[in-house]
């Protein structure tokens, strides 16, 4: 759990320790901006690259393909009225609807 008082960068907060890799994410948020919930498989995938020491294979296909092999480990909930619907079409959004877990709040 990250301290209120400390600040630090999303994809910092990301990073495994040395030697450990990604399983499973779960995570919570009131809103959710869907680019924002795209950088998290992007940044796993970059850490592996980082971590085995290979070039950047940073295309739009090589991200593509990091959404597509990542989203199936990654559980996000959210309130279900505060998903913020991008204004143009994205086609890699697709590939994160199974992660994103819509909740209602009891009333």
């Amino acid at each position: 759990m990250l301290e209120p008082e400390e600040r630090s960068l999303l994809f910092d907060a990301l990073r495994p320790p040395p030697g450990y890799q990604l399983d499973t994410a779960v995570g919570t948020t009131y809103s959710l901006d869907l680019l924002a919930l795209a950088t998290v498989p992007v940044a796993f995938t970059l850490f592996d690259i980082r971590d085995r020491e290979q070039e950047h294979g940073e295309s739009p296909l090589a991200l593509v393909e990091a959404l597509r092999r990542s989203a199936d480990r990654l559980a996000l909930f959210c309130q279900e009225d505060r998903i913020l619907v991008p204004q143009e079409y994205r086609p890699f959004f697709a590939y994160l609807e199974e992660s994103i877990v819509p909740v209602r709040p009891p009333i």
